[in-house]
This record gives C-alpha cells, sequence and structure tokens, in this order.
C-alpha cells in the first residue's frame, strides 16, 4: 500500500479559490509504502471418528500473524435425502407439530454445490486466540448422528474500535478432502453367550454325570467281587494232605465211639 498526500482545488472550500496550485507529492516512495501481509493458515481435520467421540480439526497458522487473531471452526455435515435436519447445535429439526424435520430429494438437487456444503453446520466451536505461526488445535465437537461432514476456519482480526465487530481476515473452503471427517455408527456389542441350563429331568444327563455314574458301577462291581471271591476261600476245605487225613481220622473214631 502506498499513501500519496495531494492538494486540489476540488476538495477546498470555494473561498479558498485560486489561493494555491494543485499539488502532489512523489507516488511510491520507501517512506510512503507499506506491504500488508495474510498470513497462510491451512487445516488438516481428524479423518474419522463414531457416533458419541468428539472431533477435531488443526490450523496450521505460517507468516505474520496481526495482533489480536483468533480463528474459530464451524462443522457441516453433508445432508442426504431423507435423513433429518439437524439445527446448529447437532439436534433435530421438528415441525410446529414436532415431528423430525427430513430432507427432500428435490431440495436437496436445487442447491449449488457450495451451498450443498454449506447448508447444514451443526457445531461452531469457541475462539482459539493466535499469538505467532504454529500449529492449533480446534475445541472438541461431540458427533451426534452418523455421515460425513467438511471443516471450515475463520480467522477474524479486531475492528477499528472498541465496540466494532470482528473483521474477517481468512475463511477456508468448504469440501476439501484434507477438511473432511467421516463418522461412522458405533458397533452393536455382540450378544452375550448364556450358560447351558440344567437339562430337564426328562432329558439326557450331562457328559460329566455319566462318566461319574460309570465310574461307581465300576467301583461297585469290583467291592462285589472282592467280597464273593473272600466268602468262597473261607468255605473251601484245606488242601494240604496232612489235613485231610485228619480230618478223616477223626470222623471215624468219633463214629467208632458210638457204636461202643
Amino acid at each position: 500500500m502506498t499513501v500519496q498526500a495531494c492538494l486540489r482545488q476540488e476538495d477546498q472550500d470555494p473561498r479558498a479559490a485560486g489561493a494555491f496550485e494543485d499539488w502532489c507529492d512523489d507516488y511510491g516512495i520507501p517512506d510512503e509504502t507499506a506491504e500488508i501481509e495474510v498470513p497462510s493458515i491451512r487445516t488438516e481435520a481428524q479423518e474419522q471418528a463414531l457416533v458419541g467421540d468428539g472431533i477435531r480439526d488443526h490450523a496450521v497458522v505460517e507468516g505474520v500473524v496481526p495482533r489480536g487473531t483468533e480463528i474459530d471452526f464451524t462443522f457441516y455435515l453433508q445432508p442426504k435425502a431423507g435423513e433429518p435436519k439437524f439445527d446448529e447445535r447437532w439436534q433435530p429439526k421438528r415441525d410446529a407439530m414436532g415431528e423430525v424435520m427430513r430432507w427432500s430429494a428435490s431440495e436437496l438437487e436445487s442447491l449449488s454445490p457450495e451451498a450443498y456444503c454449506l447448508a447444514q453446520p451443526v457445531g461452531r466451536t469457541a475462539a482459539v486466540p493466535i499469538g505467532a505461526a504454529g500449529r492449533f488445535a480446534s475445541p472438541e465437537l461431540r458427533a451426534r448422528s452418523a455421515g460425513t461432514g467438511y471443516w471450515v476456519e475463520t480467522a477474524t482480526v479486531p475492528g477499528n474500535g472498541p465496540e466494532a465487530p470482528r473483521v474477517e481476515l481468512h475463511r477456508g473452503e468448504c469440501g476439501l478432502d484434507t477438511e473432511r471427517t467421516i463418522i461412522q455408527a458405533a458397533p452393536e456389542d455382540p450378544p452375550a453367550t448364556a450358560r447351558p441350563e440344567a437339562l430337564p429331568r426328562t432329558g439326557g444327563l450331562p457328559g460329566g454325570a455319566i462318566i461319574g455314574i460309570g465310574s461307581a458301577l465300576i467301583l461297585c462291581a469290583a467291592i462285589l467281587a472282592i467280597r464273593v471271591g473272600t466268602r468262597r476261600r473261607s468255605a473251601a476245605p484245606r488242601s494240604t494232605p496232612d489235613g485231610a487225613r485228619n480230618g478223616i481220622g477223626i470222623a471215624m473214631r468219633a463214629r467208632g465211639s458210638r457204636r461202643t
């Protein structure tokens, strides 16, 4: 920007006409020239999230940053036919009857690409003060529905005066690949696998019970066999020759004594 000082007759009070000649100083001299630079701002959004997660954008600021610069971030959820319309707090809009309002295909077809991208702002972050070049993360927004959205950053500086509105210094473009965040529905938890209940009385027995019963039957059979064998051994005569002869002789003497 170059400042040039000029004195012209048409700018003066009529009473001063003819009191001086038109005059201008030199144009473009270094002492009257200043270079105004605007900071370079690029953004990198969070790529993916689940419904209920916090989502963010990131701004990379380079170059000279004017005093009092602030950046805020707006997230635009792309509308789809048949889906609810959301307000700037990411809440479904409702009509006078309380019914959820939905996008129609004809309504969306009438929008230009830029208007379509900017049709549904669902959240705007608080402003982040920027004092110098660097990387800055936006405050979080809570994802409240599935879909695809784009971030747009806006940098502003103070206006000319205490009550003057802020002046827009930079505004991003909607629809950039680096500013896209895809929000997916949270996966449902798989159903818990229930433990099998005890079989009804009319049904079969579990495998463990069958094995236990079989073991008990085998044990009882073994005990019974041992007892039968013990009884048989107790009832059998002595097998030694002397024992057999002694037994016979005793019987014969007993018979002879009764005859006498």
